[in-house]
């Protein structure tokens, strides 16, 4: 109805963020990150990788990267235990901040209360590589059992004390149950 949509533009204008891209800018914007998001632009190995790791026969959670946390889901449909590429929803749902600290700590080995850049709700490669790259076998299955892991999709460039894997020219899962 004409009514509402006088109420929605003005509301539009009036809002109290107001980005400084063209109106055409944003549509370009949301047309490319849609075509991104639909399209399905992984080449035949990362398809083969993905569609390996979904025909696991797995019941808990996946440890993931920066890089591997979206794909992992995306892809190959399964559970991780925290997505590295944000948890910032913590102070919408506090309830969640002894598990999230527990898994920072225990698992990446990050600090909760001093974390590398301070306000970074994120998990960047270059922080944990070394840690999950020294860590024993033994470990990864004291983990696994402890926070019911799967496995770890990391980089393929990383290399875990973890002999049972899946390879792909980007990434690796290393399987632990």
């Amino acid at each position: 109805d004409f009514f509402g949509s006088i109420v929605s533009i003005y509301k539009y204008e009036n809002r109290t963020y107001k980005s400084n891209k063209d109106l055409k800018s944003k549509i370009y914007y949301r047309i490319d990150k849609f075509k991104k998001n639909f399209s399905n632009s992984l080449n035949s190995d990362e398809i083969k990788f993905w569609k390996s790791v979904e025909n696991l026969n797995t019941s808990g959670y996946f440890v993931t990267t920066y890089s591997s946390s979206e794909p992992t889901l995306i892809f190959g449909r399964k559970p991780y235990i925290i997505n590295a590429n944000y948890f910032d929803l913590i102070s919408y749902h506090p309830y969640t901040v002894d598990e999230t600290k527990i898994i920072l700590e225990n698992i990446y080995e990050l600090n909760f209360t001093k974390p590398p850049i301070k306000y970074w709700p994120e998990i960047r490669d270059e922080w944990i590589i070394k840690t999950f790259e020294k860590r024993s076998y033994k470990e990864w299955l004291f983990l696994s059992k402890k926070y019911n892991l799967s496995g770890v999709i990391v980089p393929s460039n990383w290399r875990l004390n973890i002999n049972e894997k899946i390879n792909s020219d980007k990434y690796i899962l290393y399987k632990l149950q």
